[in-house]
């Protein structure tokens, strides 16, 4: 713990330093923008007067308009694309390390009855035999070792355990390891791992994007006024939507910023409920 306290402190302080090197560079070629065509055309002037020329309103024009297309093309242009240059670098190296993560591997299909209350069921829930699995190649230990559980169907369960037995995961949010691996978010290295139907889930840490309440709750599904009225109504968002000043088509900002905690995690919730509810057509 101790060594992985200091490497997280040495990153964050390479990180600062690279932000303040970073900001020094830009105040620089800021301060480049306000005094290069000014100084410029000042020296050129006092070099052609020294010469033995005569200045006139023509030719100072002249020189005043290259000197601002040059200052336009240099000390703001330029810059300007170095920096989106290298932050455009940052974001395709994000989208290749992202495009080369291995498939998730496909659950297994296991055939479901439907009972009268039109609700799927089938015998087996969600099951593991012998799981074992890490979130990398490289550690000595699995993260899950031996796992072995059946959850029937309409089941609550709990996990519980000693800590680090990998019931949370740090690096995930505190997200629950077994969670992520019936998920399939972490493949099985050796078992089994067998899901009779979707899973709908909401996780501890709320996910919000840029859009109106009423887009991230329906997350691209169709709109039915019942369903979402009814959704809206159990997840204790009726209140919420009249405190908000466009009620549900008020914009949250980047990951709910606009937003308080209970809300982010009703809506949350909301977004996950309603896929349940779409994908087997039934209202609780």
């Amino acid at each position: 713990m101790i060594l992985e306290a200091c490497h997280c402190h040495l990153e964050f302080r390479s990180e600062i330093d690279l932000v303040r090197s970073t900001s020094y560079l830009r105040g620089v070629y800021m301060s480049f923008m306000v005094f290069t065509e000014r100084t410029s055309l000042f020296v050129t002037l006092l070099a052609y007067v020294l010469l033995g020329n005569t200045t006139s309103s023509d030719k100072v024009y002249s020189m005043a308009q290259f000197y601002n297309v040059l200052n336009l093309s240099l000390a703001i242009f330029y810059p300007m694309a170095l920096s989106t240059g290298a932050e455009a670098m940052v974001s395709v190296d994000r989208i290749q390390e992202f495009l080369m993560q291995g498939e998730i591997t496909p659950r297994k299909a296991i055939p479901s009855t439907v009972t009268q209350n039109g609700m799927k069921s089938c015998s087996l829930g969600v099951t593991i035999k012998n799981g074992c699995a890490k979130w990398s190649p490289s550690d000595s230990q699995p993260t899950l070792s031996d796992v072995c559980f059946h959850v029937k169907p309409g089941a609550l369960c709990a996990i519980i355990g000693p800590v680090g037995s990998g019931k949370q995961d740090p690096c995930l949010f505190f997200q629950s390891s077994l969670l992520q691996a019936v998920l399939g978010e972490l493949p099985l290295e050796t078992g089994s791992l067998q899901v009779d139907s979707d899973i709908s889930y909401a996780s501890q840490e709320p996910w919000l994007f840029v859009g109106s309440v009423r887009q991230n709750i329906l997350f691209g599904q169709p709109y039915e006024k019942k369903k979402y009225q009814e959704v809206v109504r159990v997840c204790a968002l009726e209140r919420d939507l009249q405190l908000f000043p466009y009620g549900d088509k008020t914009i949250v900002g980047e990951r709910g910023v606009s937003l308080s905690g209970g809300q982010r995690a009703r809506i949350n919730l909301a977004r996950s409920l309603l896929f349940y509810l779409i994908s087997y057509s039934i209202i609780t």
